[in-house]
């Protein structure tokens, strides 16, 4: 009977599985976590504890590895912090320039940025036929999501080529803003004819450039250069319209045009590209535009590269740490640059002691220049350190004359970060430092990786690469030929040709962008 009892009793009253609040350490942190098991009946409580069991009183810091909290960030110190603010501050109430400083800004909304173009849009009213004005749409389209993305070297999220110029192009009525809008129609309508092959799209694609050179020399007439960003972001437009369609021509009266005009005295004096991000990218694209294209000047004894005089602008545009993030370097790179294109042009007019001193300074300026692996993704750092390998090669070539067999480490190292590069697959390599280094290739198997680079550059949709394989291949014959001249005497590694005197020889004026 009392058996019969007790199983009646554990039917009406089962017996339940008791839980404990238990300690969990949390690894690598000086906090840690007390729960319950998870039971019938039960919820899971989670509370702070300290590391010695006791429970952690609210309202406090808990204490964390900050180095995991600003991983990846610049640290600014509290005296900087101060500093960059204060230069925010906007004293003159009649300002209507945004500020910019560091990670901070301060700005007023003064005019509408208006959305992208549609069917129908008064932008496109001043064009002249019924055919300029029904296509603009769609070959607006096609810049927005194919040609803008393709300029900068792999994605990020302040391209100003989706952001900035678009937007400028859309934010007034004035001649400078359809100049601006009219060369990004140009630009697109040329990178479309050489994807598809298409001579009426190429057609096209002059009639926009046409349109916004006109555009632009009205402007410049009636309204003095209008907006400096609108003006600059023009120009640079035109020069890219004419990379896309391959035709640069021009392009170089162009740049000569708006670098007088960045260098004016009232500009260096006024600053202009401290008043707004959009004055500073335009600003900053032209001084990286420059840098480059005075790697290609021939010098006669007599003269002085053109960058020396300049030094002030570049330096004040590029004192921002993220000056080159739109070809994907750094300030201290591009300085290097600027520097031994600068040297090599005065080295025949110094003693030794002071040409070895400058020479060796500028060397280990160069092989300092760093971007850590933590600082950003992986094709990114890679870029970088290809680019810097072609500044090595650069250097080494301008400075010492080097032979290409002497350069063969740094042209392997070169052509295996770039084949790492290319299987990342999340962007496409600057041209400048696979030109310098291409130029000084006698290997057939690094040859035949400057052919596959060629090819996938093509298939990009920038019809001058066509002008770039042409001046590298009439390189590679000139050496080719040499040696054959030699009677074997010379192997291809051990002749210097300058692609400066080629390019000279031959007339072409090439754009190494």
């Amino acid at each position: 009977m009392s058996d019969q009892i007790a199983g009646i009793q554990s039917l009406r009253h089962p017996r339940r599985q008791k839980t404990f609040t238990f300690p969990l350490t949390v690894l690598n942190r000086a906090v840690g976590l007390v729960g319950l098991e998870k039971s019938s009946g039960y919820h899971p409580i989670l509370v702070w504890v300290t590391p010695n069991g006791k429970k952690y009183q609210s309202g406090r810091r808990r204490v964390l590895n900050s180095n995991l909290t600003w991983h990846g960030h610049q640290i600014y110190t509290s005296e900087k912090v101060d500093d960059l603010i204060s230069e925010c501050d906007i004293t003159d109430p009649t300002c209507r320039q945004p500020v910019c400083v560091g990670p901070f800004a301060v700005f007023e909304v003064h005019e509408t940025l208006l959305a992208p173009p549609s069917d129908g849009d008064p932008i496109w009213s001043q064009l002249e036929t019924s055919q300029l004005k029904d296509r603009a749409p769609s070959i607006f389209h096609h810049y927005m999501n194919y040609t803008a993305v393709n300029i900068m070297p792999f994605k990020h999220e302040r391209n100003p080529w989706l952001s900035f110029y678009p937007l400028m192009a859309r934010s007034g009525d004035s001649k400078a803003h359809s100049s601006l809008a009219y060369a990004l129609l140009a630009q697109a309508a040329g990178h479309r004819a050489h994807l598809i092959n298409s001579e009426d799209m190429s057609n096209l694609a002059m009639k926009y450039y046409t349109m916004a050179t006109r555009k632009l020399s009205e402007a410049l007439r009636d309204e003095d250069g209008g907006n400096f960003s609108i003006f600059l972001g023009s120009v640079l437009a035109i020069i890219l319209a004419e990379v896309y369609n391959g035709t640069p021509k021009a392009w170089r009266v162009h740049l000569n045009g708006a670098w007088n005009f960045l260098t004016s005295n009232e500009n260096n004096k006024n600053k202009p590209w401290e008043a707004s991000e959009a004055a500073w990218l335009t600003a900053q694209s032209f001084c990286l535009l420059k840098t480059r294209i005075d790697t290609e000047i021939l010098l006669n004894h007599d003269e002085t590269p053109s960058a020396v005089p300049n030094s002030a602008l570049i330096s004040s545009v590029s004192s921002r740490p993220d000056y080159g993030f739109t070809i994907g370097t750094t300030p201290e790179l591009m300085a290097c640059i600027s520097d031994t294109a600068s040297l090599a042009a005065v080295l025949i007019d110094l003693d030794f002691e002071s040409r070895q001193n400058r020479v060796n300074t500028l060397f280990q300026r160069l092989q300092s220049c760093y971007v850590s692996p933590t600082s950003g993704k992986a094709p990114t750092v890679l870029h970088f350190h290809i680019y810097k390998t072609g500044a090595l090669i650069y250097f080494h070539r301008r400075i010492f004359n080097s032979t290409p067999k002497m350069l063969l480490p740094l042209i392997s190292d070169f052509f295996v970060s770039l084949a790492e590069y290319r299987r990342l697959d999340e962007g496409r390599m600057t041209l400048w430092p696979i030109f310098v280094a291409a130029v000084e290739v006698y290997m057939d198997s690094h040859k035949l990786d400057v052919q596959v680079w060629l090819d996938s550059a093509e298939i990009m949709g920038a019809a001058s690469r066509r002008e770039v394989r042409r001046l590298i291949m009439a390189v590679w014959e000139i050496r080719q030929k040499r040696s054959v001249d030699s009677g074997g005497c010379l192997d291809e590694g051990e002749i210097v040709v300058d692609w400066r005197e080629v390019m000279k020889d031959k007339t072409w004026d090439v754009l190494l962008i």
